[in-house]
This record gives C-alpha cells, sequence and structure tokens, in this order.
C-alpha cells in the first residue's frame, strides 16, 4: 500500500471516529393538554403514563398513542364532565394523531353537618362528659393545622351562641362535650360550625342546632 493511500484510509477512519454514529431518527411526537376546572379539585390520569396532574398539565405521546384518561374528583366533589377532545363523565380515550386538548370540570358538593346525638330535647348535665355523635357529607374531617385544601377542615362546637371559646374545637365524628358546672337548668341550644382548614368559618355558614334539656351537676337525670 502506497503512503497516499495510508493517509487518505486514515483520515477516513479519523474522521468516521470523530463522527461517531448516525443518531437514530427521533419518534413524532403530539402533545396532549388537560385543563381542570369548575368549582372543585380533582386529578387527571392517563394510561399509557404521562398525565398526573391536579392543574393544568401536559404531555407529549409518541404519534398515533391512543391515551385512555380518568378523572378522580376530590374530597367532597364530583366529575361534572369533559370537554374539548373528550366528551361524557366515563373515561376517554384520544387518539394521539394531532394534539389534542381536554378540560376536566369538577363540581364541590355542598358540605353538611347534624347532630345524631344527642336528639332534640335530651337531657344533658351539666360539668360531666357526654359522648356526641355527628354526621357529615361532602366534607373531610382533618387534623387542626393541617395544610388547606378545599373541602377539608374541622367544626366547632358552642353552647347557645358562636363565641371566641368553643366547647369543643375538634377533627372527629364522636366529641366528647362538657357543658360548663355553671350553666343554667333549661333549654339551651348546641351548635356545630363548619370550619376550613384555615380555621375561617365557611362562608356561607355550614351549621346545625339542636336543643337539649340542661340539668344542674348535682342533679340526677332521668
Amino acid at each position: 500500500m502506497n503512503v497516499r493511500l495510508e493517509s487518505t484510509l486514515l483520515v477516513l477512519s479519523l474522521l468516521a471516529a470523530a463522527c461517531g454514529s448516525p443518531s437514530p431518527p427521533q419518534p413524532e411526537v403530539r402533545l396532549l393538554d388537560v385543563t381542570p376546572a369548575g368549582t372543585g379539585t380533582g386529578t387527571v390520569t392517563s394510561i399509557p403514563a404521562g398525565i398526573d396532574c391536579g392543574n393544568a398539565c401536559g404531555f407529549s405521546f409518541a404519534l398515533g398513542t391512543m391515551v385512555t384518561l380518568t378523572a378522580t374528583p376530590g374530597a367532597g366533589g364530583t366529575f361534572d364532565g369533559w370537554a374539548g377532545d373528550c366528551t361524557g363523565t366515563a373515561a376517554c380515550t384520544v387518539t394521539m394523531d394531532a394534539a389534542r386538548s381536554v378540560t376536566a370540570t369538577f363540581v364541590q358538593g355542598t358540605p353538611t353537618v347534624a347532630f345524631v346525638d344527642p336528639t332534640a330535647d335530651e337531657t344533658v348535665k351539666a360539668g360531666a362528659d357526654y359522648l356526641a355523635t355527628l354526621s357529615l357529607t361532602n366534607f373531610v374531617l382533618d387534623a387542626l393545622g393541617g395544610a388547606p385544601a378545599t373541602g377539608h377542615g374541622h367544626y366547632h362546637v358552642y353552647l347557645d351562641a358562636p363565641s371566641v371559646l368553643p366547647l369543643v374545637e375538634d377533627f372527629t365524628l364522636m366529641p366528647v362535650l362538657s357543658l360548663p358546672v355553671a350553666t343554667t337548668r333549661g333549654n339551651h341550644d348546641l351548635i356545630v360550625a363548619l370550619f376550613g382548614s384555615d380555621d375561617v368559618a365557611l362562608s356561607p355558614a355550614v351549621e346545625n342546632v339542636v336543643r337539649v334539656f340542661v340539668v344542674e351537676a348535682g342533679e340526677p337525670t332521668i
């Protein structure tokens, strides 16, 4: 092999090493945008994975991929339906042969709270512990001081009228009530009111009142 040919082969070898192997072609992708809307909260997830969000988000899927979206409402809410490239309320499948945009609407249910026990006109003794029972809908009771979240919080129980110092500030469905020993004999109102996780009363107010008959600390109950 002559010197010129060897030099040419060497140059070609060096060029090949410097350039490396050509990169494989990248697959075509299309963007899927998802936007939650409405008065409630919720999440949208996808199969195959890529979408998993409670706020606006997007993900680029390979061209032609069939993506199934599922909407899950947050506490105390419902999923009201899709808009855009999805319709109805069932899981939705879109084919990513073009960019797609979907809106998921969540609606927050109206919370309610009520006394189950004590019942109206039940006798309660002042100064004694009483295990009450509450019922609750469209609201999740969280430990005091938790992170703010829609449809979450706790409650206050008052005697006769809301005040700065409630009888109870709790997050269980079976609070222990203890009426002050000095509570006078006769009819009194127990009031339960829902508060958000920011310790601010819900607006509009969500309350329930039950009237009980209070006997004094040393008096027997019948």
